[in-house]
């Protein structure tokens, strides 16, 4: 009697690993049935949502640049007067590029304002951790 639990215990497993499997193969299908999941591409998958100030925010948006997200710049450095460096190059460059009308509009004050707040703020933070 004891050795007719032990076969069936086995089988018993296996039976239901089978079953198991086949559920999880079977809702899958079902999942990929109205096809692949889609990616979120854009920054949209990093915002908060139902939040008011990204509705404010996107109002705004939608009054100054007809609904388009903006393209931003990113630079890197080894230091501040670097990164100011390269932003005052990609201000350039963007300049000639609206007026050759590659690009709807570019302001070189938002550049300016980052190479002034990247050296104010190091300057800060440098006082705060020698004192």
């Amino acid at each position: 009697m004891a050795t007719a639990q032990n076969t069936k215990a086995p089988s018993l497993k296996r039976g239901m690993a089978f079953v198991l499997t086949a559920l999880l193969a079977l809702g899958a299908g079902f999942v990929l049935s109205f096809g692949l999941p889609r990616l979120d591409h854009t920054a949209n998958a990093l915002r908060p949502q139902n939040s008011p100030a990204y509705e404010a925010l996107d109002e705004i948006k939608s009054h100054l640049t007809q609904n388009r997200d903006p393209l931003w710049l990113i630079t890197t450095g080894q230091n501040e007067t670097e990164v100011a460096r390269h932003l005052e190059q990609a201000a350039s460059v963007l300049a000639r590029a609206a007026t050759n009308r590659l690009i709807d509009s570019f302001h070189p004050s938002h550049c300016a304002l980052a190479a002034t707040g990247l050296s104010g703020g190091q300057s800060r933070r440098r006082g705060r951790d020698s004192g």
